[in-house]
């Protein structure tokens, strides 16, 4: 009875053992799984905000350009009517000058 009693106590010790060791064995799966996962979503995250810096910056730069663009249009435009006007100023003076000749 003895070496039964021994047998039973040493088998137990060793399921609490594997028990033991089984569960913190899934801990440490549990927390690498966690933390793959939260690399995941952290990769994740800084790939999409790279891909919308990206994306923004190619369309500002898009929208920058074409607003230099119609600044230098509508610029183009005021100079254009600025020289007009000196011309037709110029006209003016002109005209009376060689009237007097």
């Amino acid at each position: 009875m003895e070496i039964n009693d021994v047998d039973y106590l040493h088998s137990t010790q060793i399921r609490s053992v594997e028990r033991s060791a089984m569960a913190s064995a899934c801990e440490r799966l549990i927390f690498e799984d966690a933390a793959t996962t939260l690399d995941f979503f952290l990769a994740a995250f800084g790939v999409t905000f790279l891909g919308l810096s990206i994306i923004f910056g190619f369309v500002f730069n898009i929208m920058w350009h074409f607003n230099a663009e119609e600044a230098r249009e509508s610029i183009e435009e005021e100079c254009n009517l600025k020289e007009a006007e000196i011309v037709e100023i110029r006209k003016q003076r002109v005209i009376p000058l060689e009237k007097k000749k």
